[in-house]
């Protein structure tokens, strides 16, 4: 197949050690205005519980792994995250490019929900179909430092991913982007409706959490990345276990949020799968 969006390579990191928190008045404002956008009241004490590295901090290590020569052969960067930088006193774009001398189009993408990943990958995918790009880096952004109080227990992670992405002849070891969707699910939904939505598949095997999987075989999947968990799922099967490549691949995220279902499905081989990612509120 050519011209085919070729999902090349994928890698995560997470972040356990902590920085030590910087009381600034101005960034407390900046940190209260923008929350009463969403009329969430600003909570310190959750402000401190955070590790505190800043969306600098995280890419900068991804980068890091790359060389200056990789970096260059990318004309297109997207970096991608749910939630406003911590620390907005340095351009996360203006930094990364001038440390790292990119010189592909380098810009941010933020305020889509928790499947922020999912659609980073669609406007990458978009872009690299309908222009000359070639080869392109997205970088999607996770941290656990956050100005409000969430519900529930959940200790997330800060952490992020690499995903590299090619408009070249797919190699055999190599997934294609087939589709990128996403679609309403009715409030009493199952893992069956998901099926029906993508279309009825033989030997499914989902990620979910152990309530919503029901009767179907599934792998289950138990992170603490607030967004595009299928995402981070998937790069560990791909880190760990590279036959994975050999088959086909449903890529789910629900957002109970929005009660809406993002997924893409990835090619390769002659076996279909469903990697389904469910965030408890």
């Amino acid at each position: 197949m050519s011209n085919q969006i070729i999902l090349e390579d994928i890698s995560h990191i997470e972040l356990g050690q902590s920085k030590p928190y910087r009381e600034d008045k101005e960034l407390i404002r900046f940190q209260k205005d923008l929350l009463n956008q969403y009329n969430l009241p600003f909570n310190e004490k959750a402000l401190l519980k955070g590790l505190q590295n800043d969306f600098i901090d995280i890419s900068s290590k991804l980068l890091d792994r790359f060389t200056l020569e990789e970096l260059h052969r990318f004309d297109l960067i997207l970096i991608a995250y749910d939630t406003p930088n911590i620390d907005p006193s340095y351009s996360l774009i203006g930094y990364l490019t001038e440390k790292y001398k990119l010189e592909g189009l380098c810009f941010a993408m933020s305020d889509y929900g928790l499947d922020i990943g999912f659609g980073a990958l669609k406007v990458a995918a978009k872009m690299m179909e309908n222009a000359d790009f070639t080869k392109a880096l997205l970088i999607v952004l996770e941290q656990n430092t956050l100005p409000y109080h969430e519900s529930g227990d959940t200790h997330y992670s800060d952490g992020g991913m690499a995903i590299t992405l090619s408009k070249n002849e797919a190699e055999k070891n190599s997934h294609i982007i087939e589709k990128n969707l996403s679609f309403q699910l009715s409030e009493n939904f199952s893992v069956e409706d998901i099926e029906k939505a993508l279309g009825a598949f033989k030997d499914t095997a989902v990620i979910s959490n152990q309530e919503l999987r029901g009767e179907v075989r599934c792998r289950l999947a138990v992170n603490g990345f607030r967004t595009s968990n299928a995402l981070y799922e998937y790069s560990r099967l791909y880190s760990s276990d590279r036959d994975i490549l050999q088959k086909n691949i449903w890529l789910i995220h629900y957002d109970p949020q929005l009660n809406k279902a993002s997924a893409i499905n990835l090619m390769a081989g002659n076996e279909k799968r469903y990697i389904y990612d469910h965030r408890n509120q």
